[in-house]
């Protein structure tokens, strides 16, 4: 059988064109396990070429993905963040605070007081008011509870304390001046 003979044979009932043959030229080592794998595959070559260049995924990574629902914008959300564990992220789910709520711990110097501020001991334990135009109100103090000075609770009354100190400034000018 002549060699013409032969490849005609082999080519009756060959429904690719010379096109659809060339596309395999160059190619070696293809067996049919390969071209039904390849027959079952439905994406566009837009789609494939998404993957150009990865490398290193396998079926868990990609199922771990098809699962995500976050979007773009979400997920850039983290973008350049590092060193989060999950125990971060536990702790922070548990956070119930809003922005300005968490905001009033937005101090400048721990143990100086700011206005609208929590008010903070510096690691002394001092508290420092930053000017005479703070006030403390202590509510509760009733000469029972309230206001200690140097652990010894103050059991007069304002109104009492500021009548004190006029009259202590009274008695002390009186001394200076000769009154």
């Amino acid at each position: 059988m002549s060699r013409a003979r032969t490849m005609a044979n082999l080519a009756s009932g060959l429904t690719s064109s010379f096109t659809e043959l060339n596309l395999l030229d160059g190619v070696s080592g293809l067996v049919q396990a390969d071209l039904t794998k390849l027959a079952a595959v439905d994406s566009s070559a837009t789609e494939l070429n998404l993957l150009d260049g990865v490398s290193g995924l396998v079926q868990a990574d990609l199922t771990k993905l098809a699962a995500v629902d976050s979007s773009a914008t979400e997920l850039n959300l983290l973008d350049g963040v590092v060193g989060l564990v999950q125990a971060d992220l536990t702790k922070l789910a548990a956070v119930d605070s809003s922005a300005t709520e968490l905001d009033y711990n937005n101090i400048t110097t721990l143990g100086t007081s700011q206005a609208s501020k929590v008010v903070t001991a510096d690691a002394s334990g001092h508290v420092i008011f930053a000017d005479g135009a703070s006030n403390v109100d202590i509510a509760s103090h009733d000469g029972t509870n309230g206001l200690k000075l140097g652990g010894t609770l103050v059991t007069t009354t304002a109104t009492t304390l500021n009548k004190a100190a006029t009259t202590g400034k009274s008695i002390a000018m009186a001394i200076v001046f000769g009154g």
